[in-house]
């Protein structure tokens, strides 16, 4: 095998011998534990993970890409924006959360994957290159953030069967908006596999509870699927814009914030009336 991006290797066809010599007495004992020493761990390699996008998918999710307006210049251009938005997608729904994991993920990928999602062929080497950081920055940089979480979204609700989604408020760190402040993000995803499905962003004079409902409107229909949301959402209107703006039902806690409707649960179900096995037994 020979060494093509950091940890990432393919056949060469031309075997190697390769000579270790261990330098302390339990070296096989101590790389074979479960977790490194904790003097050793500062040394160990992230080791960046795998797309989850299978290759027929990542055709369909260059041609979900293919009608979004390019807006750089034609020459010197290698990557079309479609290629670009289909690799950072891959990126994403393998957990990158910022441009640098995306390039790495992506630098990871296999050459039938590269090939799949139309990057650029070295014409001295053949091989399908990743694009660099620069370009994933430019691009997205360049385009409609709604216009890319709209088109993920509904490519992810193609290819994968949801019952279940979880909306969430998170703040993104080391961006900021126009103003300088953090940039607040209300996003879907759905239960079990994490796939993503939707964000929106916090308006700064506003809170999270406006913007899932904006969320939630995108999304829609949502016939059969059960979303999930934390305390702060328990607000009548937000449950009339899941039960009559997207046909899905809800799961939320009862809390503090809504005094009335806590009392009045408690009523009907007594502090005390499921035990820890009745919980884990439903």
């Amino acid at each position: 095998t020979r060494r093509i991006h950091r940890d990432v290797y393919d056949l060469s066809g031309t075997p190697k011998q390769l000579f270790v010599k261990a330098l302390r007495g339990d070296a096989q004992k101590q790389l074979c534990v479960e977790a490194l020493p904790k003097a050793w761990q500062k040394h160990e390699l992230k080791v960046a993970p795998r797309s989850p996008v299978r290759t027929p998918h990542s055709r369909s999710l260059w041609e979900a890409f293919a009608d979004v307006e390019e807006f750089r210049a034609a020459r010197g251009m290698r990557y079309s924006v479609a290629s670009v938005l289909a690799c950072c997608t891959c990126a994403v729904l393998a957990g990158a959360k910022n441009i640098g994991e995306m390039e790495e993920i992506i630098a990871g990928l296999e050459q039938r994957q590269l090939r799949a999602l139309r990057c650029w062929r070295h014409p001295r080497t053949g091989r399908y290159q990743s694009p660099s950081e620069t370009t994933l920055r430019r691009v997205l940089s360049g385009i409609d953030a709604a216009q890319f979480d709209t088109v993920v979204a509904i490519w992810v609700q193609q290819h994968e069967d949801i019952a279940a989604l979880a909306l969430d408020g998170k703040a993104m760190r080391g961006c900021l908006d126009e103003e300088g402040r953090p940039l607040f993000l209300v996003s879907a995803v759905a239960h079990g596999t994490g796939a993503f499905q939707g964000q929106v962003a916090v308006d700064c004079k506003s809170n999270e509870i406006p913007a899932a409902r904006e969320l939630l409107r995108n999304m829609a229909p949502l016939d059969g699927v059960m979303v999930t949301m934390d305390a702060a959402h328990t607000q009548i209107e937000t449950a009339q814009t899941v039960v009559m703006d997207t046909g899905a039902d809800y799961l939320v806690p009862v809390k503090g914030n809504q005094p009335h409707l806590q009392k009045k649960t408690q009523q009907l179900l007594p502090i005390g009336q499921f035990s820890p096995l009745d919980h884990r037994r439903m």
